[in-house]
């Protein structure tokens, strides 16, 4: 296998054992509430008063979704600016 770009040099074997691309689909919202409930009862069970675990780990749960929901809109309006104007931001 050679090099993009047209170059004659061989890519050794050794070499491209490094270039491997791991990928998973997006998480449903049910999945992932799943996930991080899963960790605030895990973080919350050391210690803290069952009041406070009670009262706020449904707001941190969905606080925490609309924060990722949102990084990842303002991320995808980054690309498609960058995109339109040609260069990255």
């Amino acid at each position: 296998m050679g090099p993009p770009g047209g170059g004659r040099n061989d890519i050794t074997g050794r070499f491209t054992r490094h270039m491997n691309i791991i990928s998973i689909d997006e998480f449903d919202d049910a999945t992932m509430t799943r996930i991080f409930n899963s960790i605030t009862d895990w973080h919350f069970a050391k210690g803290f008063e069952a009041a406070f675990v009670r009262n706020g780990k449904v707001g941190y749960l969905t606080l925490t979704m609309s924060l990722g929901s949102l990084i990842s809109t303002i991320k995808l309006y980054f690309v498609e600016v960058s995109i339109q104007f040609g260069k990255l931001l």
